[in-house]
């Protein structure tokens, strides 16, 4: 705190006067980089016309991705850090401002995959974020668990974050076609 305080030369009780802990400052970075990422995914279908299909978004979701490398690690963290050391108030004013977001991409999503319902688009999105969690921790093992994996017969634990998540996500979507297809 005392580093950000002087690159923005202000006193140190400053910042604590406006974010409270670090975790509230890095709640207001986090979310910065999220709504980047939300505009880019937007605009990653943008051009496309609609209903574009399971190809287009999962191809939009893969560019995002790939423009935003860090983002991940951030959603990682946001989680530990809502759990620990930031007000009610806090939490809730960052989760509050994710559902537009959510709500914005989901509805952009829903008319690419005319079978979503709506709604269905922003719940899509949440476990789209879910496994992306999972699949962070998975290609991103601690140095004895990579060892663990270097040994003969381990390669099933080999996973490449960004393959094993957007095969993952083809097949969710695959999946809700085929149940509004029912």
């Amino acid at each position: 705190m005392a580093a950000i305080a002087r690159a923005a030369a202000v006193g140190k009780g400053t910042v604590f006067f406006y974010f409270g802990t670090k975790e509230a400052l890095f709640l207001a970075c986090a979310r910065g980089e999220i709504e980047s990422f939300f505009a880019d995914l937007e605009r990653a279908l943008a051009g496309h016309p609609t209903p574009s299909g399971r190809e287009a978004v999962v191809a939009g979701l893969g560019a995002t991705i790939d423009a935003h490398p860090a983002i991940v690690r951030i959603l990682g963290l946001v989680h530990v850090v809502l759990e620990h050391n930031v007000t009610f108030e806090a939490a809730l004013e960052f989760r509050r401002a994710l559902i537009p977001l959510l709500s914005r991409v989901g509805e952009q999503w829903e008319r690419h995959l005319s079978f979503l319902t709506e709604g269905e688009g922003a719940r899509l999105l949440l476990r789209v974020h879910a496994m992306a969690l999972g699949f962070a921790q998975l290609a991103d093992p601690s140095p004895t668990l990579r060892r663990v994996q270097e040994q003969p017969g381990m390669e099933l634990y080999d996973v490449d974050f960004r393959s094993a998540l957007l095969d993952s996500v083809e097949l969710v979507i695959r999946g809700a076609q085929q149940r509004a297809r029912a």
